[in-house]
């Protein structure tokens, strides 16, 4: 069967005729797919990597209360009287709220003040 009733017979006539791949665009396509291979396998890497920061970032709010203080570089300190870095948030909530941990780590340090509970993980 020549091309012409080819096309006429199983194709629309608008419809180009098949042609048979050639073995350098299939060899550009494996090349291709290899490489987005190790590329995929240098993300999961990185993932893997980071999973413990990210299991680390905090994604909840630590209790049902009132974010009285956040993040700052430059926080007036209340009791030090100057400007210092804040690196936690400061919640308050009445006495006997739940707390849970809002990401993975481990407790530092837990001290109990006449005015509040201060807990700081790492």
């Amino acid at each position: 069967m020549d091309d012409e009733t080819f096309r006429l017979s199983v194709r629309a006539p608008s419809l180009p005729i098949p042609r048979r791949r050639s073995r350098f665009s299939v060899d550009l396509l494996i090349h291709r797919a290899d490489e987005l291979s190790v590329n995929l396998d240098r993300v999961a890497a990185k993932l893997h990597a980071d999973a413990d920061k990210v299991a680390r970032t905090p994604s909840i709010m630590p209790t049902a209360g009132w974010l009285t203080s956040q993040f700052s570089l430059s926080r007036f300190h209340p009791i030090l009287h100057k400007y210092l870095p804040h690196l936690g948030i400061d919640v308050a909530a009445p006495y006997g709220t739940t707390v849970v941990a809002p990401a993975a780590g481990t407790v530092i340090r837990a001290d109990w003040c006449w005015r509040s509970t201060t807990a700081m993980a790492s």
